[in-house]
């Protein structure tokens, strides 16, 4: 039987802490990459023609709309 002694201890605690250090980053990596992803999604352009001036009719609130 193998009997554990203090240096033994500490590498399974540093492998330990080590593992748990590497998960976190892993976690954060790939919650920034989905901010990332749904923060930059594009947007969607409305149909209609613009006028000379870049306006239109905007027929839901009434009035022109210009961009």
């Amino acid at each position: 039987m193998k009997e554990w002694g203090h240096d033994d201890e500490r590498l399974s605690v540093g492998m330990r802490i080590e593992a748990i250090v590497l998960s976190i980053a892993w976690i954060l990596t790939l919650l920034v990459a989905i901010f990332v992803v749904v923060g930059t999604s594009s947007a969607d352009a409305h149909p209609g023609g613009l006028a000379a001036h870049g306006c239109h009719n905007d027929r839901k609130n009434g009035g022109r709309h210009c961009h």
